[in-house]
């Protein structure tokens, strides 16, 4: 939170240092925070080896989550804001963590599923939604701490971040409208 908490304060104060600490935060993240010899997977402190498995606690549970919400947070203001670019690490490390939510996004998806089926009748079964472990390095794990709820929503903040992403990069640049759009009659004024 405290990425958000710097950005906000940004905002209304316009101190480069606050987003240049930000940036050294969400680095060093990026770098001690992460599955060693997993290209930039997010890890709990808890996660370890399954087989030395500690009970995470729910803050612990969360962290990932939290921390890329508000790393898309960065991101966002970075695009809203041109004068936020310079003091966030300029657009290496917009690229750099814009890759770090893909890479995540992905291993969630790839790694973490579990998909599990559905009772609908007596011996009938259909594919569920799937839900997410624990680690994202997976496999999808159901040990204790994996399969609940706020396992879940950390793992949704990724996704969604990372649909954000995607949506922004979609959008069209101004005075980039389509031809359709720029051979549309203005709307007529009552």
């Amino acid at each position: 939170m405290i990425l958000g908490g710097l950005a906000y304060m940004w905002e209304l104060n316009g101190d480069d240092a606050q987003l240049a600490t930000a940036a050294k935060i969400a680095d060093a993240t990026l770098t001690h925070l992460v599955h060693k010899g997993a290209e930039g997977v997010l890890a709990e402190p808890c996660e370890g080896n399954w087989m030395e498995y500690k009970q995470c606690s729910q803050d612990e549970l969360q962290f990932k989550g939290v921390f890329v919400r508000y790393l898309g947070m960065l991101l966002d203001l970075a695009h809203r804001e041109p004068a936020a670019v310079a003091p966030l690490g300029g657009e290496a490390a917009l690229e750099r963590w814009s890759g770090f939510v893909e890479s995540n996004a992905e291993a969630i998806w790839t790694r973490a599923a579990c998909t599990l089926g559905m009772p609908v009748g007596v011996g009938e079964h259909r594919e569920a939604l799937p839900l997410f472990g624990t680690s994202w390095l997976g496999p999808c794990n159901t040990m204790p701490g994996g399969l609940t709820a706020v396992a879940q929503t950390s793992a949704l903040d990724v996704l969604v971040v990372m649909q954000e992403l995607a949506c922004r990069d979609e959008e069209p640049q101004e005075g980039a409208g389509s031809a359709a759009e720029a051979a549309a009659p203005e709307p007529a004024i009552l």
